[in-house]
C-alpha cells in the first residue's frame, strides 16, 4: 500500500468573488505550515488529493454538496508546488539553558539545520563587528 496521510483544513477564507460555480480559498498560516509538515502531502498532482464532506457547501438553493468519500477522492487538476525558500524571521537565545531558537517564516525540516553555518554578530554591519561562531 502506498503511504496515506490526510489533514482536515482548520480555517481559512473565501476569497470575495461574485456566485458562480469556482470557490478560491486562501489558506490560513497554521494549515499551509501543517500541510508542508507532512512530507507526503501536496507534493505534487499524485499526492493531493480532495474529500469534502456532505455539509462541506451549498447550492444556492441551500441544497448540500455530494459527499465525496476518502476513497473517491478528486485529484488536483492544476497543483503548483512551494518554491519560496523559508526566511529566518527571529531567534532567541538564552545564555542560562545555553539553547537560542530559531524562528522562520514557514515550516522547515529541523534535521537540515547547519549549525556551522550560523554565525552570532555584535552589530548588524560595521567596518568590524565582532564574530563568534557558533560551533
Amino acid at each position: 500500500a502506498l503511504p496515506f496521510a490526510q489533514f482536515a483544513f482548520s480555517g481559512g477564507f473565501v476569497v470575495p468573488g461574485t456566485p458562480n460555480p469556482n470557490v478560491t480559498v486562501q489558506l490560513n498560516v497554521p494549515d499551509q505550515n501543517e500541510i508542508k509538515r507532512l512530507a507526503i502531502l501536496a507534493t505534487s498532482t499524485n499526492t493531493t488529493f480532495i474529500h469534502v464532506a456532505a455539509a462541506g457547501v451549498q447550492d444556492m438553493n441551500r441544497n448540500y454538496i455530494m459527499p465525496i468519500t476518502l476513497d473517491a477522492g478528486i485529484q488536483v487538476s492544476a497543483f503548483v508546488p512551494d518554491t519560496i525558500p523559508p526566511q529566518l524571521v527571529a531567534f532567541d537565545l538564552n545564555l542560562v539553558t545555553e539553547q537560542f531558537t530559531l524562528y522562520f517564516s514557514e515550516t522547515v525540516n529541523a534535521s537540515s539545520l547547519n549549525v556551522s553555518g550560523l554565525t552570532l554578530l555584535s552589530a548588524r554591519s560595521g567596518s568590524s563587528p565582532r564574530v563568534r561562531r557558533l560551533v
